[in-house]
């Protein structure tokens, strides 16, 4: 929902919290939604995984991405950003329901689980798993997460009439939501991928997402 992320892209860099120096990024919170702690790494990942997706969808149109460029208000990095952000959020707010719904990971979802951060470390561009430096057991959290969150938005849509973006909605319209300055500090100004490295690595094909990391779909209407 372009909307939402737009909206939330003024969000970015405003905490006024003490400097967290010195700290792992497991234990440097970037951002905070409602009682939930974001750190470091959880951000890291997304947003870099943001960027990758971003960066994929330009080189597949042979296009040269300007993180500056201006969409109304917003540069381009903020508008990725907030679509990052608005998808930590996502995930928040449906993860938070575990109880209500009784979800449980089981041992097959915790396989897929565990394959899925496999996948991450044996897969991913090196310079992207870098610039993202989570750990593993961190990763899986995440995941695991994820999972729960997907397994709630789904019983809504399949079992309440489709109402998962109405709850997403006025969720995200009364909760608080505050950024760090680490977060603002992640800039994207170096390219995760060079145009011959994805080539060679075929890590995607033309108009797709990022499938294994990325989660953002980009598309013209967002650029506009």
């Amino acid at each position: 929902m372009v909307s939402i992320a737009m909206a939330l892209v003024a969000c970015a860099g405003s905490g006024d919290k003490e400097q967290q120096a010195n700290q792992s990024p497991e234990k440097t919170i970037a951002a905070t939604i409602e009682d939930k702690n974001i750190y470091l790494d959880e951000a890291q990942y997304y947003l870099y995984t943001t960027q990758a997706t971003y960066e994929v969808y330009y080189m597949a149109q042979n296009k040269e991405i300007n993180w500056k460029k201006k969409h109304g208000k917003s540069t381009l990095e903020d508008v990725a950003k907030g679509a990052a952000l608005d998808k930590i959020c996502k995930i928040t707010c449906f993860a938070q329901l575990k109880k209500e719904y009784n979800i449980e990971i089981d041992a097959q979802a915790r396989e897929e689980i565990k394959k899925k951060a496999d996948t991450y470390y044996t897969g991913s561009d090196e310079n992207l798993k870098a610039k993202i430096d989570i750990k593993k057991a961190r990763l899986m959290k995440l995941f695991e997460r994820e999972y729960i969150a997907e397994t709630v938005e789904d019983i809504m849509n399949t079992t309440e009439d489709k109402s998962a973006d109405k709850y997403y909605s006025k969720w995200l319209s009364n909760a608080d939501v505050e950024c760090m300055s680490c977060w603002n500090n992640i800039k994207f100004s170096t390219n995760i991928f060079s145009k011959d490295k994805l080539n060679q690595n075929e890590t995607a094909t033309e108009g797709d997402e990022y499938e294994d990391n990325g989660h953002i779909n980009v598309n013209e209407n967002e650029q506009q």
